[in-house]
Formats: structure tokens, sequence, C-alpha cells
């Protein structure tokens, strides 16, 4: 099994739902795998603070990718944001 070739560091919280929607689509692939295998593999694509907040969140063993994902969703994604901040951050993205 191959780790998703993108990764994420946590330092920019705008760009975990993109991250997000490429690790669903790298996992698509996997289907067949279980969701210990999943969580280990994906553990390789994170790094910095992401990473030592799964670590500091996730219990030795139980690092499926269910698990890994609802902690970064609980911390990084747009659902814990107001819908106001969510609004700012896709304007702020925006390019001319």
């Amino acid at each position: 099994m191959i780790a998703p070739k993108r990764e994420f560091d946590g330092s920019d919280r705008s760009k975990y739902d993109n991250w997000e929607r490429v690790i669903y689509i790298w996992r698509s692939k996997y289907e067949r795998k279980t969701q210990l295998q999943l969580g280990s593999v994906l553990i390789e694509c994170l790094a910095g603070d992401a990473e030592e907040y799964v670590l500091s969140m996730v219990p030795r063993g139980e690092e499926t990718f269910d698990k890994i994902l609802e902690v970064l969703n609980n911390h990084y994604g747009m659902d814990s944001l107001p819908k106001t901040t969510k609004t700012l951050a896709e304007f702020r993205d925006l390019r001319r």
C-alpha cells in the first residue's frame, strides 16, 4: 500500500478540507484494507502540529483511519469553525 502523496502539517487550517478530500480519494483505492492498516499508512502523511496532535489524542494501538480523521476534523475541519470564519477563509483564498 502506497501512502498518500499529500502531506498535512496543520500550519494552514484552510488547506485541510482539500487535503481531506484527497485522502478519501486515496482511500477508495484500498477498500479491502482494514481501518488499522489504512490508519498506519495515513499517519505517514502527517507532519508538524497535525502529527503531534493526532499522536496525543489517539491512544496507542487505536490509530484507525476513521479515528485519525475524526480527531483531525474536530481540530482542523471547517465544521468546527463558525460559518463566517469559513466564508472569510474562502474569500482570503480567492485569486485574481
